[in-house]
């Protein structure tokens, strides 16, 4: 029988409620729950393993009083674990790991005195080791390993002296392991792996003989390690310490070894001899100063018979690897010797190591032709060969390693052509034959292979002939490298297909062509080299949405306008150089301008200026005071009561006609200033017998002869007012117009020109009002503003942020400039809060 609280959603809270009240009536019908024979309404068993509870335990627990065993592992239970659990006399065995259980160990459990199962594996305790443990002296296994314990590694776990388990891996434990634990003369296992275990390692501890896991790694214990008798030894980890020295010959004697790890810490000499272990499985001694000559070691090792995995890498071994090779264990799985120093030839015996799955020999000095015979180890999925002397062509035999996950053969002298067999590899997901003299055409088989997903790196070759048109076939590639070849041809189109590719080099070939446009559906792009080829026409405009990081694309016959947005503003990101036909991008890049054709100034005009002038409308009641204050600037007389100039009810409203009278017909008589920007004419507006004299600002128009609306055919740029990207001839943009639309406000707002003698060496109008802006508005706003119109105090807010526009509207960048219809919501909120008047009658005027 199984209640419904002890489903997937049973919490325990529940459970030990209910069985609190029903197990003197049904203890034997529920599942997991066991009763006793002399007291059968009794429960001395729980065992609810893997049921998927969750909660966390009720208190309750405390009331079984004659529970002996309680199995909880691998559930999610979590809080804390009760002390009512110290209630429990009879209890012998408390199974709580694969859980979330958190707080301290419960120092109750100290009462627990028939306890000699312990496992609180893999919860999320924390806290010291309680030294009430030390009272549970018929203890004989102790897990606390994976929680988040801190402290030191407490002296009184020797008095356990029954314990033959000592589990405490990666639980936070600091500092030197306890000379007491030598007491422990039925210890079994010790695992103090991954915590922060400093000093030497008590001597003693390497004469336990009961000892069979001695597992030490990933600490920071020093000292040698000493000659030492331990015949059930059968693992030895010692890996990631600080351990010197040389090797004890005695480990040869623990004939029972299956497992030696003792890699990365600073010994010295020679590895021992392994003859006498036959039941070795595994041995790593990678990164651990050893040295010693391989054929020694190897021809040791062939009486290893169960040996599985061998790895000697990053040592100091010397000499020509054995024939004897061959003679290792048929369960060999991976085989690690790169980055020693051997020599000589890769045996043909090596084809009888069947069980391989890795081989691995990368960065020594090996020479002569990989052997055929390679290609008998159907269970190969890794080969590393890299940094090697390699010589002759790849062996055709690779096409029958179907299994092949990663080929890494790069910096090597392997020549011939690439065997179109590889195309058999279909699991192969990396392919590096990069640095060698492979030569011939690319086989469009290996193009074909669709696994081929981390990267595709053949470059620092001399193959030849076009990139074929399969190489659209890799669509989850990410990194692909063909460059400092001789391929020719264009760039396919099919690569568009590769859509995870965020990697991509063809530099140093012989392509030519257009780049083509379906490349535009890379969009994953961060890195792209198409550098030192024949690639002519212009720069894709779809390369600005990409999110490069990189960008080379110098000496080739590219041309026309280099782009100044996306990876293109930032010059240390892009390389261009060798192109001479490139023009505009971004000033730092010190290209010529673009040349305009009449015909294009003229239509690229008439789209700039259409909605350029519509944007200039909206700007109208702010732009119309601030030309007024320009022209009464010029034409003021005394006048009995000063103007003020922030306030206004009503606007007067005029139409083209209005303005037209008003500056006879825009009449040169009535000029009053022209610049790159527009001009400013003086008009006269009568209203209600009442004279107004108004300053009237057209916007980009050089010629108003023509009232038909149609765009002018040039611009006539002035200095100081041209946008810098425009140099000696330009094409008109909206960023240049807003340039010089900020330069202008400068000036209205200043009284200062940006040609003024007053701006010398890099000083120019901009740096000039920036400077002040913060702390010394007063000196730079036009004092006529602050002295003869009686401006209050409460107005600097309104020149500070109508300078700010300017400033913003004429950064050097094109892309820090504010958009024209920004321009427009910040001109409208300081025309909001600031309302303009001019004696009592509101005066605006129109632009065009």
């Amino acid at each position: 029988m199984q209640p419904q609280y002890l489903s997937s959603s049973f919490t325990c809270q529940n459970c030990f409620k209910h069985f609190t009240e029903l197990a003197i009536l049904h203890c034997s019908r529920w599942n997991g729950v066991s009763c006793s024979k002399r007291h059968p309404n009794r429960v001395v068993s729980l065992s609810l393993q893997s049921q998927g509870l969750v909660g966390s335990l009720s208190p309750n627990i405390g009331n079984f009083s004659f529970l002996r065993i309680i199995n909880l592992q691998n559930n999610t239970f979590n809080g804390p674990i009760p002390q009512e659990m110290g209630r429990l006399r009879r209890l012998q065995m408390i199974e709580f790991s694969n859980n979330s259980l958190g707080c301290g160990i419960p120092t109750n459990l100290s009462q627990c005195i028939n306890l000699y199962y312990l496992n609180l594996i893999d919860n999320e305790l924390t806290g010291a080791i309680v030294p009430e443990i030390a009272s549970l002296v018929n203890l004989q296994s102790l897990g606390l390993s994976d929680n988040m314990l801190s402290g030191t590694f407490p002296p009184f776990l020797g008095n356990l002296t029954d314990l033959f388990q000592l589990s405490l891996r990666d639980c936070g434990l600091q500092g030197a392991i306890p000379q007491s634990l030598v007491q422990l003369r039925r210890l079994r296992l010790l695992n103090v792996i991954d915590n922060d275990l400093t000093g030497s390692v008590p001597l003693g501890l390497y004469n336990l003989s009961t000892i069979e896991v001695f597992s030490l790694a990933y600490n920071r214990l020093n000292g040698t390690i000493p000659s030492f008798t331990l015949p059930n030894l059968k693992t030895f980890h010692l890996t990631s310490n600080h351990f010197t020295g040389e090797l004890p010959a005695s480990i040869s004697n623990s004939s029972l070894i299956e497992i030696i790890n003792l890699s990365a810490n600073d010994f010295t000499g020679n590895m021992i001899d392994f003859t006498r272990l036959s039941t070795l499985r595994s041995l790593v001694a990678s990164a651990s100063n050893f040295r010693g000559d391989i054929h020694t070691i190897l021809s040791s090792l062939t009486n290893c018979t169960s040996l599985r995995k061998l790895s000697l890498a990053n040592n100091h071994f010397t000499g020509s690897l054995p024939n004897s090779i061959g003679n290792l264990s048929r369960q060999l799985n991976i085989l690690s010797i790169d980055r020693n120093q051997l020599i000589g030839r890769i045996p043909s015996s090596i084809g009888t190591l069947i069980g391989l799955s890795i081989l691995s020999a990368d960065t020594n000095d090996l020479e002569g032709p990989i052997p055929w015979s390679i290609g008998k180890l159907h269970n190969l999925q890794e080969i590393y060969l890299r940094g090697n002397r390699l010589t002759n062509e790849m062996p055709m035999s690779f096409g029958n390693l179907t299994l092949l996950n990663f080929l890494l053969l790069k910096q090597n002298n392997l020549f011939g052509s690439i065997p179109p067999s590889l195309g058999n590899c279909t699991n192969l997901s990396l392919l590096d034959l990069a640095e060698n003299n492979l030569n011939g055409s690319i086989p469009p088989e290996i193009m074909r292979l669709s696994s081929i997903s981390i990267g595709f790196n053949i470059s620092h070759n001399v193959l030849m002939g076009a990139i074929p048109s399969e190489v659209g076939a890799l669509r989850n590639l990410v990194e692909l490298d063909m460059s400092h070849n001789r391929l020719s041809g264009n760039i396919p189109t099919s690569l568009s297909s590769s859509i995870m590719l965020s990697w991509l080099v063809l530099s140093s070939n012989s392509l030519q062509g257009e780049i083509p446009d379906s490349l535009k559906s890379l969009r994953g792009l961060q890195y792209l080299d198409l550098s030192h080829n024949n690639l002519s026409g212009m720069i894709p405009r779809f390369l600005v949405e990409f999110r490069l990081l990189y960008l080379n694309l110098s000496f080739n016959v590219l041309q026309g306008e280099v782009p100044i947005l996306g990876v293109f503003q930032n010059e240390s990101a892009i390389s261009l150089e060798g192109n001479q036909n490139l023009c505009g991008g971004i000033v730092i890049l010190n290209l010529p301008s673009c040349p305009s054709s009449p015909k294009s100034k003229k239509n690229g005009l008439g789209k700039i200026l259409i909605p350029t002038v519509a944007a200039g409308a909206l700007c109208l009641a702010l732009a119309a005071c601030l030309c007024v204050i320009m022209y009464k600037r010029r034409s003021f007389q005394n006048v009995g009561t000063p103007v003020a100039i922030f306030q206004m009810p009503e606007l007067l409203r005029l139409s083209y006609s209005d303005l037209l009278s008003a500056t006879d017909g825009f009449s040169e008589t009535n000029l009053l200033g022209e610049g790159r920007f527009g001009s400013v004419y003086k008009g006269t507006i009568n209203d209600d017998d009442e004279q107004t004299d108004v300053a009237v600002k057209v916007l980009n128009l050089n010629n108003l002869s023509s009232t038909q609306g149609s765009s002018s055919s040039a611009i006539k740029g002035t200095i100081g007012y041209i946008a810098p990207e425009y140099g000696m001839s330009y094409v008109a943009s909206t960023q240049g117009d807003v340039y010089s639309y900020g330069v202008l406000v400068l000036e209205m707002f200043t009284n200062r020109r940006p040609t003024s003698d007053a701006f010398e060496g890099c000083l120019n109008l901009q740096d000039f009002v920036s400077t002040g802006l913060t702390d010394r508005v007063m000196e730079v706003v036009d004092p006529f503003l602050h002295q003869e119109l009686n401006v209050d105090e409460k107005y600097w807010d309104c020149f500070v942020s109508i300078l700010r526009i300017g400033l913003r509207c004429s950064k050097q960048l094109p892309r820090d400039r504010m958009l024209m219809a920004e321009v427009v919501d910040d001109l409208k909120k300081i025309r909001n809060v600031f309302p303009v008047y001019k004696n009592g009658r509101n005066v605006a005027s129109y632009q065009h």
